[in-house]
């Protein structure tokens, strides 16, 4: 797990909205590698495979595939796509609070980013 995130912020080092062609090619390869699912079957299957993911994966690839969508959401330009992966991250979130045995502030801190870009719609 350390490993995925090292190499997700590396990837992402020095991005801006800007490169979003770079950057969709960056997430696709770590949807495809991590979670066999092609970056733009998120948008149709999210709730599918974050269910998938809660049900049948240990919680450290739900904590994985939160930090994806919510990278994903970041860089997104289209706020109509934002609003969706942000609302998986926070479906996430509220598995991960439930099963994990660790508290992150940096999930809070996302958390509270998540929820007030969400309330501002």
């Amino acid at each position: 797990m350390e490993t995925f995130f090292k190499a997700l912020d590396e990837r992402f080092r020095g991005k801006n909205k800007n490169e979003y062609e770079d950057i969709s090619v960056i997430l696709n390869e770590f949807y495809s590698t991590y979670f066999s699912v092609d970056r733009e079957q998120i948008m149709g299957e999210g709730e599918h495979v974050i269910t998938r993911c809660i049900l049948h994966d240990p919680v450290e690839k739900a904590e994985m595939l939160a930090e994806l969508l919510f990278k994903d959401a970041a860089f997104t330009i289209d706020p109509r796509r934002k609003r969706y992966l942000f609302r998986l991250v926070l479906k996430l979130y509220d598995s991960i609070e439930c099963r994990s045995r660790t508290y992150s502030s940096q999930r809070e801190k996302k958390r509270k980013e998540i929820v007030d870009f969400l309330s501002d719609e």
